[in-house]
């Protein structure tokens, strides 16, 4: 993946078809460009995953098209300014990174379908909190997947009203009548933290094996990992 030429391709698209949406300015902020340059290396990521046939993790596949539906549904998310599409789209990716994890830390053998239906409580708390493999996680990389969860049960809040008191039919008015917007720092925050688990933990709790990839994977990844270097942006 070309990831200047996404994101310049990205940001044609938003001007064309939101011409007076005000994120048209902070997608093309320069001081947002690593903030597109890792929703692009997440989308990149999973894509790859997709077409990984060896993980031991039976889920892998569906569950990474799943992520990039997700966040191709967030591209569409950001220049409409609404903070509630926004949450949506970064609850369910927080949502599918922890089933992942799940389905690796407590049951292999679960289906997909029982996976999907499991609730909170036992996907976390009941779940990936007492499992072996997570209390075996160095503290840095047990800080990593707290992130994922914080991030899951505040956008959770976001989408379940449980920090509004207005009725949902308000809750629309209010959108329309005051063009309540997404907080954009914390929409950069969310994917920082969700980019630094999905590049660094999440191979490494779902023991991808690189030598395992096919050549067209392996120079994904390793065009991936290099962008991952400081200044990957010069006059872009």
């Amino acid at each position: 993946m070309n990831y200047i030429d996404e994101i310049n391709e990205y940001r044609l698209f938003c001007k064309k078809y939101y011409p007076y949406s005000d994120s048209n300015s902070f997608l093309n902020d320069k001081d947002n460009r690593i903030f597109l340059l890792h929703l692009f290396q997440l989308i990149n990521l999973f894509e790859i995953y997709t077409d990984y046939d060896v993980s031991d993790n039976k889920h892998l596949e569906q569950i990474s098209k799943m992520i990039l539906t997700i966040l191709l549904d967030l591209l569409l998310a950001i220049p409409t300014n609404n903070d509630l599409f926004v949450s949506i789209c970064i609850r369910q990716l927080s949502e599918k990174l922890l089933d992942l994890v799940y389905s690796e830390f407590c049951e292999k053998d679960i289906s997909q379908k029982n996976l999907l239906k499991i609730h909170y409580r036992f996907l976390w708390e009941n779940g990936i909190q007492k499992s072996i493999r997570y209390k075996e996680l160095a503290n840095r990389d047990k800080e990593y997947l707290n992130q994922i969860n914080n991030i899951f049960k505040t956008e959770s809040d976001i989408v379940h009203f449980k920090n509004k008191h207005s009725s949902t039919a308000i809750y629309l008015e209010e959108i329309i009548k005051t063009d309540i917007k997404f907080n954009q720092n914390i929409l950069k925050q969310r994917i920082n933290s969700i980019h630094v688990f999905c590049i660094d933990l999440l191979p490494r709790i779902l023991k991808i094996d690189f030598n395992k990839f096919s050549m067209n994977q392996k120079m994904e990844y390793i065009n991936l990992v290099n962008y991952l270097k400081p200044k990957p942006f010069k006059n872009n």
